[in-house]
């Protein structure tokens, strides 16, 4: 059985948000996630994957 998600889906929604706004404003596809992880404190781009 699958775990429940550890961040609330408004949360990542706006996560999502914020990437496609400031995307362009950053030299790869890796580092505007990763950027946006670290101002909410999630640490790792890779929790906005999913």
């Amino acid at each position: 059985m699958a775990s429940p998600p550890r961040y609330p889906l408004e949360l990542r929604r706006g996560a999502v948000r914020m990437v496609a706004d400031v995307g362009d404003g950053y030299p790869n596809g890796t580092a505007a996630p990763q950027a946006v992880a670290d101002k909410l404190g999630s640490g790792s781009r890779e929790t906005l994957r999913n």
